[in-house]
């Protein structure tokens, strides 16, 4: 009876699980479940999606390396390739759910490494984890104005299509600025 094995997908040393028989444990060739991509591929057939897909050993994620869209999603048959995945393999998706990753990397499609959310839990993930835009006013690399420009246009009592004119921008920018709506931390 051998106490270790090496999975044949990842070369990760891996113990039996005490719940196994001896059949069982005889027939294991992978750690675990992300490594057993044939099983998942063999009880939800999906025509050739898993020849798109690679899995990370370090991450354990499933890297899809077939097309992907301009921000890094894999696309599959018309859909992003998570979304694939979720309802061939998962279930349904419901019309006001998205499908997330827990890995936080948009080319994955493991199932184990997704859930569905809302739009709000969406965007609430990516402030979490640092990807939102922090760099507000002078920082951001779109900015026309400076705080000091901001300050002068809430002072200035003039017609805003006058004071837009000045400053190189639209009527709309200089409302939204005197109603606090942008730049408002100034």
């Amino acid at each position: 009876m051998t106490e270790g094995r090496k999975c044949e997908r990842c070369g990760t040393l891996f113990k039996r699980n005490p719940q196994y028989s001896q059949k069982q444990w005889d027939q294991s060739r992978y750690c675990g479940r992300e490594c057993s991509t044939r099983r998942f591929a063999a009880q939800y057939p999906m025509d050739g999606f898993f020849s798109h897909v690679v899995i990370d050993p370090v991450t354990r994620c499933w890297v899809w390396i077939g097309a992907k869209d301009q921000g890094g999603y894999g696309f599959f048959r018309g859909q992003r390739s998570h979304r694939h995945m979720w309802k061939n393999g998962v279930g349904d998706i419901p019309d006001d759910l998205w499908v997330l990753h827990r890995c936080d990397n948009r080319s994955c499609v493991n199932p184990t490494h997704l859930f569905l959310g809302t739009r709000q839990d969406n965007i609430d993930d990516m402030w979490m984890k640092g990807r939102g835009n922090s760099r507000v006013g002078e920082l951001n690399n779109l900015a026309k104005l400076t705080e000091e420009d901001v300050l002068a246009i809430r002072a200035d009592p003039r017609k805003q299509e006058d004071i837009a004119r000045d400053y190189g921008v639209v009527p709309g920018t200089i409302s939204a600025i005197k109603r606090k709506r942008n730049w408002a931390h100034v």
